[in-house]
Protein backbone atom coordinates (compact mmCIF):
# COMPACT_ATOMS: atom_id res chain seq x y z
CA UNK A 1 0.00 0.00 0.00
CA UNK A 2 1.18 3.53 -0.73
CA UNK A 3 2.21 5.20 2.58
CA UNK A 4 -0.67 7.14 4.11
CA UNK A 5 0.92 10.52 4.84
CA UNK A 6 -0.07 14.15 4.72
CA UNK A 7 3.20 15.78 3.68
CA UNK A 8 4.42 19.16 4.77
CA UNK A 9 3.72 20.26 1.22
CA UNK A 10 0.02 19.44 1.68
CA UNK A 11 -0.12 21.51 4.85
CA UNK A 12 1.65 24.37 3.08
CA UNK A 13 -0.90 24.21 0.27
CA UNK A 14 -3.86 24.34 2.64
CA UNK A 15 -2.43 27.23 4.67
CA UNK A 16 -0.87 29.31 1.90
CA UNK A 17 -3.64 28.91 -0.65
CA UNK A 18 -6.61 29.54 1.63
CA UNK A 19 -7.90 32.18 -0.77
CA UNK A 20 -7.54 30.22 -4.00
CA UNK A 21 -10.36 28.60 -5.91
CA UNK A 22 -8.85 25.20 -5.24
CA UNK A 23 -9.97 25.20 -1.62
CA UNK A 24 -12.92 27.56 -1.49
CA UNK A 25 -16.25 26.15 -0.21
CA UNK A 26 -18.06 24.35 -3.00
CA UNK A 27 -21.27 26.37 -2.80
CA UNK A 28 -23.95 26.92 -5.39
CA UNK A 29 -26.17 29.37 -3.51
CA UNK A 30 -26.47 32.67 -5.39
CA UNK A 31 -26.04 35.98 -3.61
CA UNK A 32 -27.55 39.27 -4.71
CA UNK A 33 -26.51 40.29 -8.19
CA UNK A 34 -26.12 36.67 -9.31
CA UNK A 35 -22.68 36.16 -7.77
CA UNK A 36 -21.93 32.67 -6.47
CA UNK A 37 -21.36 32.51 -2.71
CA UNK A 38 -18.14 30.58 -3.35
CA UNK A 39 -16.76 33.66 -5.15
CA UNK A 40 -17.32 35.92 -2.13
CA UNK A 41 -15.71 36.14 1.27
CA UNK A 42 -17.97 34.83 4.01
CA UNK A 43 -18.73 37.02 7.03
CA UNK A 44 -19.00 34.35 9.73
CA UNK A 45 -16.33 33.63 12.35
CA UNK A 46 -15.37 30.51 14.29
CA UNK A 47 -13.56 30.61 17.64
CA UNK A 48 -12.38 27.08 18.40
CA UNK A 49 -10.62 25.53 21.38
CA UNK A 50 -10.08 22.17 23.10
CA UNK A 51 -10.01 22.39 26.90
CA UNK A 52 -9.81 20.23 30.02
CA UNK A 53 -13.44 19.81 31.14
CA UNK A 54 -12.54 20.20 34.83
CA UNK A 55 -9.99 23.02 34.78
CA UNK A 56 -10.97 24.82 31.56
CA UNK A 57 -7.31 24.97 30.55
CA UNK A 58 -6.45 24.67 26.85
CA UNK A 59 -5.06 21.33 25.63
CA UNK A 60 -2.20 21.90 23.16
CA UNK A 61 -0.86 19.77 20.28
CA UNK A 62 -4.25 18.39 19.15
CA UNK A 63 -4.35 18.18 15.33
CA UNK A 64 -7.51 19.77 13.91
CA UNK A 65 -8.87 19.73 10.35
CA UNK A 66 -11.69 22.02 9.18
CA UNK A 67 -13.81 20.64 6.34
CA UNK A 68 -16.55 22.37 4.38
CA UNK A 69 -19.58 20.29 3.30
CA UNK A 70 -18.41 17.24 5.35
CA UNK A 71 -21.51 15.16 4.58
CA UNK A 72 -21.12 15.56 0.81
CA UNK A 73 -18.17 16.15 -1.47
CA UNK A 74 -16.28 17.84 1.36
CA UNK A 75 -13.06 19.82 1.04
CA UNK A 76 -10.32 20.49 3.58
CA UNK A 77 -10.00 24.24 4.03
CA UNK A 78 -7.60 24.53 6.97
CA UNK A 79 -5.42 22.48 9.32
CA UNK A 80 -3.81 23.55 12.56
CA UNK A 81 -2.42 22.29 15.86
CA UNK A 82 -4.04 23.61 19.03
CA UNK A 83 -2.12 25.91 21.37
CA UNK A 84 -2.94 27.89 24.51
CA UNK A 85 -4.64 30.47 22.26
CA UNK A 86 -8.17 30.24 20.82
CA UNK A 87 -8.11 29.43 17.10
CA UNK A 88 -9.88 32.16 15.14
CA UNK A 89 -11.11 31.43 11.59
CA UNK A 90 -12.90 34.14 9.62
CA UNK A 91 -14.61 34.50 6.24
CA UNK A 92 -16.79 31.41 6.69
CA UNK A 93 -20.17 31.15 4.97
CA UNK A 94 -23.70 31.00 6.34
CA UNK A 95 -24.74 28.87 3.34
CA UNK A 96 -22.16 26.15 4.08
CA UNK A 97 -22.01 23.31 6.59
CA UNK A 98 -18.74 22.49 8.32
CA UNK A 99 -17.05 19.70 10.23
CA UNK A 100 -13.93 19.51 12.39
CA UNK A 101 -11.93 16.30 12.79
CA UNK A 102 -9.55 15.95 15.76
CA UNK A 103 -6.51 13.69 15.97
CA UNK A 104 -3.68 13.18 18.45
CA UNK A 105 -5.85 13.88 21.52
CA UNK A 106 -3.67 13.05 24.58
CA UNK A 107 -4.27 9.53 25.91
CA UNK A 108 -5.39 10.79 29.31
CA UNK A 109 -8.42 12.47 27.69
CA UNK A 110 -11.52 11.37 25.84
CA UNK A 111 -13.73 13.62 23.72
CA UNK A 112 -15.81 13.73 20.57
CA UNK A 113 -13.34 13.79 17.65
CA UNK A 114 -15.88 14.67 14.93
CA UNK A 115 -17.86 17.88 15.33
CA UNK A 116 -20.39 19.30 12.85
CA UNK A 117 -21.70 22.87 12.81
CA UNK A 118 -23.07 25.69 10.68
CA UNK A 119 -24.12 29.33 11.07
CA UNK A 120 -27.71 30.54 11.40
CA UNK A 121 -27.13 34.08 10.12
CA UNK A 122 -24.57 35.94 8.05
CA UNK A 123 -22.06 37.67 10.33
CA UNK A 124 -22.52 35.20 13.22
CA UNK A 125 -19.64 34.27 15.52
CA UNK A 126 -19.58 30.73 16.94
CA UNK A 127 -17.57 29.94 20.07
CA UNK A 128 -16.99 26.19 19.80
CA UNK A 129 -15.36 24.74 22.93
CA UNK A 130 -14.63 21.01 22.98
CA UNK A 131 -14.48 19.77 26.57
CA UNK A 132 -12.15 16.79 26.90
CA UNK A 133 -12.69 14.60 29.95
CA UNK A 134 -9.94 13.01 31.97
CA UNK A 135 -10.33 9.25 31.80
CA UNK A 136 -9.57 8.92 35.52
CA UNK A 137 -12.41 11.26 36.59
CA UNK A 138 -14.83 9.73 39.11
CA UNK A 139 -18.36 8.95 37.80
CA UNK A 140 -20.96 11.57 38.72
CA UNK A 141 -23.90 10.55 36.50
CA UNK A 142 -26.07 7.48 36.79
CA UNK A 143 -29.23 6.82 34.74
CA UNK A 144 -31.77 4.66 36.59
CA UNK A 145 -32.89 1.90 34.24
CA UNK A 146 -36.05 0.15 35.46
CA UNK A 147 -37.36 -3.28 34.46
CA UNK A 148 -41.16 -3.40 34.81
CA UNK A 149 -41.69 -6.79 33.18
CA UNK A 150 -42.97 -8.32 36.46
CA UNK A 151 -44.51 -5.16 37.89
CA UNK A 152 -48.13 -5.40 39.05
CA UNK A 153 -49.84 -2.18 40.14
CA UNK A 154 -53.41 -2.08 41.47
CA UNK A 155 -54.45 1.44 42.59
CA UNK A 156 -57.86 0.17 43.76
CA UNK A 157 -56.21 -2.13 46.29
CA UNK A 158 -53.22 0.15 46.81
CA UNK A 159 -50.88 -2.73 45.95
CA UNK A 160 -47.67 -2.56 43.92
CA UNK A 161 -45.45 -5.63 43.57
CA UNK A 162 -42.63 -6.83 41.35
CA UNK A 163 -40.42 -4.64 39.20
CA UNK A 164 -36.68 -4.15 39.38
CA UNK A 165 -33.81 -2.74 37.34
CA UNK A 166 -31.60 -3.81 34.47
CA UNK A 167 -28.10 -4.40 35.94
CA UNK A 168 -25.15 -2.18 35.01
CA UNK A 169 -23.22 -3.69 32.13
CA UNK A 170 -26.38 -5.01 30.46
CA UNK A 171 -27.25 -1.76 28.73
CA UNK A 172 -25.42 1.04 26.89
CA UNK A 173 -25.90 4.75 27.57
CA UNK A 174 -25.17 7.18 24.73
CA UNK A 175 -24.66 10.81 25.75
CA UNK A 176 -25.38 13.86 23.56
CA UNK A 177 -25.42 17.61 24.09
CA UNK A 178 -27.23 20.24 22.05
CA UNK A 179 -24.06 22.04 20.92
CA UNK A 180 -21.71 19.22 19.93
CA UNK A 181 -24.01 16.26 19.34
CA UNK A 182 -22.74 12.82 20.37
CA UNK A 183 -20.29 12.99 23.29
CA UNK A 184 -19.60 9.47 24.56
CA UNK A 185 -21.11 6.13 25.52
CA UNK A 186 -20.69 3.76 28.45
CA UNK A 187 -22.09 0.69 30.18
CA UNK A 188 -23.04 2.29 33.50
CA UNK A 189 -22.20 5.30 35.69
CA UNK A 190 -19.88 7.83 34.01
CA UNK A 191 -18.29 11.23 34.48
CA UNK A 192 -19.65 14.32 32.70
CA UNK A 193 -18.60 17.98 33.06
CA UNK A 194 -21.12 20.73 33.78
CA UNK A 195 -23.71 21.07 31.03
CA UNK A 196 -27.11 20.05 29.66
CA UNK A 197 -27.34 16.53 28.23
CA UNK A 198 -29.53 13.98 26.50
CA UNK A 199 -29.06 10.27 27.28
CA UNK A 200 -30.31 7.34 25.20
CA UNK A 201 -30.40 3.95 26.95
CA UNK A 202 -30.12 0.78 24.84
CA UNK A 203 -30.52 -2.60 26.57
CA UNK A 204 -28.28 -5.40 25.33
CA UNK A 205 -31.28 -7.77 25.46
CA UNK A 206 -33.37 -6.93 22.37
CA UNK A 207 -36.48 -8.33 24.05
CA UNK A 208 -36.79 -5.10 26.07
CA UNK A 209 -39.01 -2.22 24.90
CA UNK A 210 -39.74 1.07 26.64
CA UNK A 211 -42.91 1.37 28.70
CA UNK A 212 -45.55 3.47 26.98
CA UNK A 213 -46.81 6.29 29.27
CA UNK A 214 -50.32 5.59 27.89
CA UNK A 215 -50.22 1.90 28.85
CA UNK A 216 -52.47 0.60 31.61
CA UNK A 217 -49.48 -0.28 33.79
CA UNK A 218 -48.06 3.25 33.49
CA UNK A 219 -51.45 4.83 34.21
CA UNK A 220 -51.84 2.71 37.35
CA UNK A 221 -48.39 3.69 38.63
CA UNK A 222 -49.06 7.39 38.03
CA UNK A 223 -52.39 7.14 39.87
CA UNK A 224 -50.57 5.66 42.84
CA UNK A 225 -47.44 7.82 42.59
CA UNK A 226 -48.26 11.12 40.82
CA UNK A 227 -44.65 12.34 41.09
CA UNK A 228 -43.40 9.54 38.79
CA UNK A 229 -42.77 10.88 35.28
CA UNK A 230 -42.57 8.18 32.60
CA UNK A 231 -40.85 9.34 29.38
CA UNK A 232 -42.35 8.26 26.07
CA UNK A 233 -39.05 6.79 24.83
CA UNK A 234 -35.66 5.50 25.95
CA UNK A 235 -34.31 9.06 25.94
CA UNK A 236 -34.06 11.38 28.95
CA UNK A 237 -32.80 14.95 29.53
CA UNK A 238 -30.68 16.01 32.51
CA UNK A 239 -28.04 18.51 33.65
CA UNK A 240 -24.78 18.53 35.58
CA UNK A 241 -24.21 21.59 37.77
CA UNK A 242 -21.25 22.12 40.09
CA UNK A 243 -19.95 18.70 39.12
CA UNK A 244 -23.12 16.98 40.41
CA UNK A 245 -26.11 15.43 38.69
CA UNK A 246 -29.25 17.57 38.88
CA UNK A 247 -32.45 15.58 39.23
CA UNK A 248 -33.13 11.87 38.90
CA UNK A 249 -33.05 10.75 35.23
CA UNK A 250 -34.95 7.47 34.78
CA UNK A 251 -36.13 5.27 31.91
CA UNK A 252 -38.53 2.34 32.06
CA UNK A 253 -38.44 -0.93 30.13
CA UNK A 254 -40.52 -4.07 29.94
CA UNK A 255 -40.15 -7.27 27.97
CA UNK A 256 -42.20 -7.72 24.82
CA UNK A 257 -43.76 -10.82 26.31
CA UNK A 258 -45.21 -8.67 29.13
CA UNK A 259 -47.12 -6.15 26.96
CA UNK A 260 -50.85 -6.27 26.50
CA UNK A 261 -53.22 -6.70 23.55
CA UNK A 262 -53.53 -4.48 20.46
CA UNK A 263 -49.81 -4.06 20.04
CA UNK A 264 -47.93 -2.92 16.95
CA UNK A 265 -44.39 -4.17 16.26
CA UNK A 266 -42.29 -2.21 13.75
CA UNK A 267 -39.24 -3.94 12.27
CA UNK A 268 -36.57 -1.98 10.37
CA UNK A 269 -34.12 -4.26 8.59
CA UNK A 270 -31.34 -4.35 6.01
CA UNK A 271 -32.98 -5.55 2.77
CA UNK A 272 -29.83 -7.45 1.77
CA UNK A 273 -29.03 -9.22 5.05
CA UNK A 274 -32.45 -9.10 6.80
CA UNK A 275 -30.62 -7.99 9.94
CA UNK A 276 -32.17 -5.42 12.29
CA UNK A 277 -30.85 -1.87 11.88
CA UNK A 278 -30.28 0.79 14.52
CA UNK A 279 -30.52 4.56 14.34
CA UNK A 280 -34.00 4.80 12.80
CA UNK A 281 -37.29 6.14 14.09
CA UNK A 282 -40.95 5.89 13.13
CA UNK A 283 -44.19 7.76 13.90
CA UNK A 284 -47.68 6.35 14.43
CA UNK A 285 -50.69 8.53 13.55
CA UNK A 286 -54.38 7.90 14.17
CA UNK A 287 -55.88 7.94 10.67
CA UNK A 288 -59.35 9.19 9.73
CA UNK A 289 -61.46 6.98 7.46
CA UNK A 290 -61.60 9.76 4.87
CA UNK A 291 -57.83 10.07 4.62
CA UNK A 292 -57.29 6.30 4.85
CA UNK A 293 -59.33 5.86 1.68
CA UNK A 294 -56.87 8.10 -0.17
CA UNK A 295 -53.75 6.38 1.16
CA UNK A 296 -50.76 6.36 -1.18
CA UNK A 297 -47.00 6.20 -0.74
CA UNK A 298 -46.19 9.76 -1.83
CA UNK A 299 -44.48 12.68 -0.09
CA UNK A 300 -47.68 14.72 -0.48
CA UNK A 301 -49.82 12.14 1.31
CA UNK A 302 -47.26 11.69 4.10
CA UNK A 303 -47.14 15.47 4.58
CA UNK A 304 -50.95 15.54 4.69
CA UNK A 305 -50.97 12.91 7.45
CA UNK A 306 -48.27 14.68 9.48
CA UNK A 307 -50.06 18.04 9.24
CA UNK A 308 -53.64 16.94 9.88
CA UNK A 309 -53.76 13.68 11.82
CA UNK A 310 -53.21 12.97 15.53
CA UNK A 311 -49.77 11.65 16.50
CA UNK A 312 -50.31 8.82 19.02
CA UNK A 313 -46.83 7.32 19.37
CA UNK A 314 -43.19 7.69 18.38
CA UNK A 315 -40.89 4.70 18.32
CA UNK A 316 -37.42 3.70 17.23
CA UNK A 317 -35.37 0.62 16.48
CA UNK A 318 -34.58 0.58 20.22
CA UNK A 319 -38.26 0.82 21.15
CA UNK A 320 -40.13 -0.85 18.32
CA UNK A 321 -43.35 -1.95 20.00
CA UNK A 322 -46.41 0.28 20.51
CA UNK A 323 -49.13 -0.93 22.86
CA UNK A 324 -52.73 -0.06 23.81
CA UNK A 325 -53.86 0.74 20.28
CA UNK A 326 -57.62 0.68 19.71
CA UNK A 327 -59.59 -1.98 17.86
CA UNK A 328 -61.51 -0.70 14.85
CA UNK A 329 -59.06 2.17 14.32
CA UNK A 330 -56.74 2.67 11.34
CA UNK A 331 -53.19 3.91 11.94
CA UNK A 332 -50.48 5.24 9.64
CA UNK A 333 -46.88 4.17 10.37
CA UNK A 334 -44.30 6.51 8.82
CA UNK A 335 -40.52 6.22 8.63
CA UNK A 336 -39.22 9.22 10.54
CA UNK A 337 -35.42 9.26 10.13
CA UNK A 338 -32.50 8.03 8.10
CA UNK A 339 -29.23 6.53 9.26
CA UNK A 340 -26.02 7.33 7.41
CA UNK A 341 -25.31 4.96 4.55
CA UNK A 342 -28.86 3.67 3.95
CA UNK A 343 -31.65 4.53 1.54
CA UNK A 344 -35.29 3.47 1.72
CA UNK A 345 -36.01 0.30 -0.23
CA UNK A 346 -39.69 -0.03 0.71
CA UNK A 347 -42.76 2.22 1.23
CA UNK A 348 -42.23 5.03 3.73
CA UNK A 349 -45.81 4.75 5.01
CA UNK A 350 -47.88 1.69 5.93
CA UNK A 351 -51.57 1.66 6.96
CA UNK A 352 -52.59 -0.83 9.66
CA UNK A 353 -56.08 -1.64 10.94
CA UNK A 354 -56.94 -3.39 14.20
CA UNK A 355 -60.13 -5.23 13.24
CA UNK A 356 -60.65 -6.86 16.63
CA UNK A 357 -59.34 -6.91 20.17
CA UNK A 358 -56.16 -8.81 20.88
CA UNK A 359 -54.93 -9.02 17.31
CA UNK A 360 -51.27 -7.88 17.10
CA UNK A 361 -49.98 -6.20 13.97
CA UNK A 362 -46.46 -6.20 12.52
CA UNK A 363 -44.90 -3.78 10.01
CA UNK A 364 -41.49 -4.23 8.37
CA UNK A 365 -39.51 -1.50 6.63
CA UNK A 366 -36.62 -2.65 4.45
CA UNK A 367 -33.66 -0.36 3.89
CA UNK A 368 -30.86 -0.81 1.41
CA UNK A 369 -27.25 0.13 2.08
CA UNK A 370 -26.20 3.15 0.02
CA UNK A 371 -22.74 4.05 -1.31
CA UNK A 372 -22.43 7.39 0.45
CA UNK A 373 -22.52 8.15 4.15
CA UNK A 374 -22.32 11.28 6.18
CA UNK A 375 -19.60 9.53 8.16
CA UNK A 376 -16.96 9.20 5.41
CA UNK A 377 -13.94 7.06 6.20
CA UNK A 378 -11.78 7.51 3.09
CA UNK A 379 -10.39 10.71 1.58
CA UNK A 380 -8.77 10.75 -1.86
CA UNK A 381 -6.53 13.81 -2.11
CA UNK A 382 -5.43 14.98 -5.56
CA UNK A 383 -2.81 17.73 -5.77
CA UNK A 384 -0.58 19.47 -8.29
CA UNK A 385 3.09 19.50 -7.26
CA UNK A 386 6.37 20.45 -8.91
CA UNK A 387 9.96 19.69 -7.98
CA UNK A 388 12.27 22.44 -6.72
CA UNK A 389 15.78 21.22 -5.85
CA UNK A 390 14.41 17.72 -5.49
CA UNK A 391 11.62 18.74 -3.08
CA UNK A 392 7.94 18.43 -3.98
CA UNK A 393 6.28 21.85 -3.78
CA UNK A 394 2.53 22.42 -4.26
CA UNK A 395 1.40 24.27 -7.36
CA UNK A 396 -1.25 26.82 -6.32
CA UNK A 397 -3.63 26.08 -9.14
CA UNK A 398 -6.56 23.70 -9.56
CA UNK A 399 -6.49 20.74 -11.89
CA UNK A 400 -7.53 21.89 -15.39
CA UNK A 401 -9.98 19.00 -15.66
CA UNK A 402 -11.63 16.65 -13.22
CA UNK A 403 -9.71 13.45 -12.66
CA UNK A 404 -11.53 10.14 -12.90
CA UNK A 405 -11.33 7.98 -9.79
CA UNK A 406 -12.28 4.32 -9.94
CA UNK A 407 -12.60 2.29 -6.72
CA UNK A 408 -12.40 -1.51 -6.96
CA UNK A 409 -13.30 -4.10 -4.29
CA UNK A 410 -10.91 -6.89 -3.30
CA UNK A 411 -12.85 -9.18 -5.66
CA UNK A 412 -11.94 -6.89 -8.57
CA UNK A 413 -15.54 -5.68 -8.91
CA UNK A 414 -15.93 -1.95 -9.58
CA UNK A 415 -17.34 -0.28 -6.45
CA UNK A 416 -17.83 3.17 -7.97
CA UNK A 417 -16.66 5.78 -10.49
CA UNK A 418 -16.18 9.40 -9.39
CA UNK A 419 -15.02 12.79 -10.65
CA UNK A 420 -12.38 14.44 -8.50
CA UNK A 421 -10.76 17.87 -8.83
CA UNK A 422 -9.18 18.09 -5.38
CA UNK A 423 -10.53 16.08 -2.46
CA UNK A 424 -13.07 13.27 -2.70
CA UNK A 425 -14.68 11.85 0.46
CA UNK A 426 -16.23 8.38 0.42
CA UNK A 427 -17.88 5.99 2.86
CA UNK A 428 -16.55 2.49 2.15
CA UNK A 429 -17.57 -0.76 3.89
CA UNK A 430 -14.63 -2.60 5.43
CA UNK A 431 -12.70 -4.39 2.66
CA UNK A 432 -9.45 -4.17 0.70
CA UNK A 433 -9.72 -1.67 -2.17
CA UNK A 434 -7.72 -0.54 -5.17
CA UNK A 435 -8.06 3.14 -6.07
CA UNK A 436 -7.26 4.15 -9.66
CA UNK A 437 -6.74 7.82 -10.55
CA UNK A 438 -6.88 8.83 -14.23
CA UNK A 439 -5.95 12.32 -15.43
CA UNK A 440 -7.79 13.20 -18.67
CA UNK A 441 -5.13 15.76 -19.61
CA UNK A 442 -1.89 13.80 -19.36
CA UNK A 443 -0.41 16.00 -22.09
CA UNK A 444 -0.04 18.73 -19.45
CA UNK A 445 0.16 16.87 -16.14
CA UNK A 446 1.59 13.45 -15.32
CA UNK A 447 1.07 11.36 -12.22
CA UNK A 448 4.03 11.21 -9.86
CA UNK A 449 4.08 7.45 -9.34
CA UNK A 450 1.65 4.65 -10.09
CA UNK A 451 -1.94 5.63 -10.71
CA UNK A 452 -3.20 2.72 -8.58
CA UNK A 453 -3.08 2.59 -4.78
CA UNK A 454 -4.10 -0.14 -2.33
CA UNK A 455 -6.38 0.88 0.55
CA UNK A 456 -6.97 -1.93 3.11
CA UNK A 457 -9.78 -0.80 5.41
CA UNK A 458 -9.53 -2.93 8.54
CA UNK A 459 -11.41 -0.57 10.85
CA UNK A 460 -13.56 2.51 10.53
CA UNK A 461 -11.57 5.74 10.67
CA UNK A 462 -10.01 8.13 8.19
CA UNK A 463 -7.72 6.77 5.48
CA UNK A 464 -6.07 9.31 3.19
CA UNK A 465 -5.00 8.26 -0.30
CA UNK A 466 -2.85 10.79 -2.16
CA UNK A 467 -2.24 11.24 -5.87
CA UNK A 468 0.30 13.90 -6.91
CA UNK A 469 0.39 15.27 -10.48
CA UNK A 470 3.37 17.20 -11.84
CA UNK A 471 3.22 19.64 -14.78
CA UNK A 472 4.89 18.48 -17.98
CA UNK A 473 7.50 20.88 -19.39
CA UNK A 474 5.82 23.58 -21.45
CA UNK A 475 7.48 22.40 -24.68
CA UNK A 476 6.69 18.73 -24.09
CA UNK A 477 3.43 17.30 -25.43
CA UNK A 478 3.21 13.55 -24.94
CA UNK A 479 2.62 11.86 -28.31
CA UNK A 480 3.37 15.00 -30.37
CA UNK A 481 6.03 13.41 -32.62
CA UNK A 482 5.88 16.17 -35.28
CA UNK A 483 5.99 18.98 -32.66
CA UNK A 484 2.88 20.83 -33.89
CA UNK A 485 1.40 20.84 -30.32
CA UNK A 486 -1.41 18.44 -31.30
CA UNK A 487 -1.64 14.65 -30.95
CA UNK A 488 -3.08 13.22 -34.15
CA UNK A 489 -2.73 10.34 -36.63
CA UNK A 490 0.17 12.13 -38.36
CA UNK A 491 2.24 11.59 -35.21
CA UNK A 492 1.70 7.81 -35.28
CA UNK A 493 2.56 7.75 -39.02
CA UNK A 494 5.77 9.74 -38.44
CA UNK A 495 6.83 7.35 -35.67
CA UNK A 496 6.38 4.34 -37.97
CA UNK A 497 8.17 6.12 -40.83
CA UNK A 498 11.12 7.05 -38.59
CA UNK A 499 11.45 3.48 -37.32
CA UNK A 500 11.03 1.86 -40.76
CA UNK A 501 13.22 4.30 -42.74
CA UNK A 502 15.58 6.20 -40.37
CA UNK A 503 17.70 7.49 -43.28
CA UNK A 504 14.79 9.56 -44.53
CA UNK A 505 12.64 10.14 -41.42
CA UNK A 506 15.05 9.64 -38.51
CA UNK A 507 16.46 12.51 -36.41
CA UNK A 508 19.13 13.08 -39.10
CA UNK A 509 16.88 12.07 -42.02
CA UNK A 510 17.02 13.59 -45.50
CA UNK A 511 13.28 14.34 -45.68
CA UNK A 512 12.22 17.85 -44.71
CA UNK A 513 9.49 16.51 -42.36
CA UNK A 514 11.79 14.05 -40.56
CA UNK A 515 11.39 13.57 -36.80
CA UNK A 516 13.45 15.88 -34.56
CA UNK A 517 15.18 15.01 -31.30
CA UNK A 518 12.39 16.77 -29.42
CA UNK A 519 9.79 14.87 -31.41
CA UNK A 520 11.58 11.62 -30.53
CA UNK A 521 11.24 12.51 -26.81
CA UNK A 522 7.58 13.46 -27.21
CA UNK A 523 6.89 10.20 -29.03
CA UNK A 524 7.93 8.05 -26.04
CA UNK A 525 4.39 7.84 -24.65
CA UNK A 526 4.81 4.56 -22.74
CA UNK A 527 7.87 5.68 -20.78
CA UNK A 528 10.13 2.93 -22.13
CA UNK A 529 13.00 5.41 -22.57
CA UNK A 530 12.96 5.38 -26.35
CA UNK A 531 10.51 5.57 -29.24
CA UNK A 532 9.04 2.21 -30.35
CA UNK A 533 6.24 0.88 -32.51
CA UNK A 534 4.21 0.46 -29.31
CA UNK A 535 4.11 4.26 -29.00
CA UNK A 536 2.49 4.59 -32.42
CA UNK A 537 -0.04 1.92 -31.44
CA UNK A 538 -0.89 3.73 -28.19
CA UNK A 539 -1.48 7.00 -30.06
CA UNK A 540 -3.88 5.26 -32.43
CA UNK A 541 -5.73 3.62 -29.51
CA UNK A 542 -5.96 7.01 -27.80
CA UNK A 543 -7.40 8.67 -30.93
CA UNK A 544 -9.94 5.83 -31.22
CA UNK A 545 -10.86 6.37 -27.53
CA UNK A 546 -9.88 2.81 -26.67
CA UNK A 547 -7.81 4.27 -23.84
CA UNK A 548 -8.75 7.39 -21.84
CA UNK A 549 -5.30 8.93 -21.73
CA UNK A 550 -1.83 8.36 -23.07
CA UNK A 551 0.53 6.54 -20.68
CA UNK A 552 2.67 8.84 -18.58
CA UNK A 553 6.35 9.75 -19.00
CA UNK A 554 8.21 8.52 -15.93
Amino acid sequence: MKPIKLMAALTALVLAAANTAAIQPNLTTKAEGGTSASEEQGTCTLNFSVVDSETGEAIPDVEATLIVNPTGTGRIIEKWTTTDEIKNITELHKEASYGISLRNVPDIYSCNTRIFFDFENEGDTLDLVIKAERKDSKPNVRILVHDWSDLVADPEQGLCTGGGSIPDGEYTVKIYDEENGFIKEGKGPMYLPNGDYIATVIPDDKDYVTVSPSSKKAENIQRMYPSVIIPSSNTVHFSVIGGELLGRPEVYFTRKSAVGNNSLVVNIIDSDTNEALSGFGFLVYKLSDELAAKAENTPQFIENVENNEELVAAGSTFNNIITDLKAGQKYAVIMNSRAAGFANDSPEIVIVDFDEEGLPQEVTFKLKQDVFSSEWNTAIHVELVTSVDGISVPVHAPMPDECKVNVYKSSGELFGEYDCSGDLYLSLPLDNYTVEVINPDSTKYVLDGSNKFDVPLEKYGLEVVEAFFTPVNDDTVIGDANCDTDVELADAILIMQALANPDKFGTDGSEKEHITEKGWINADVDGSGTMTGNDALNIQRYLLKQIKALPNIK
